[in-house]
């Protein structure tokens, strides 16, 4: 079982890979109370006014 998801896995677009991680330590990091989900939202005048731009990843 553990090969087949292996597999599964790497048979995924580098792209897809990335996402599928980036979504995994987001929503694990919310819910420990590691990540605040308000730093990761998209806020126009925290953008424009402030200039966090990286909030445009």
């Amino acid at each position: 079982m553990a090969q087949a998801v292996e597999e599964w896995y790497k048979q995924m677009p580098i792209i897809t890979r990335t996402y599928l991680i980036a979504a995994i330590v987001n929503t694990i990091g919310c819910s420990l109370d590691i990540i605040s989900p308000f730093n990761l939202c998209l806020h126009p005048t925290l953008v424009v006014k402030y200039y966090q731009f990286w909030r445009l990843m």
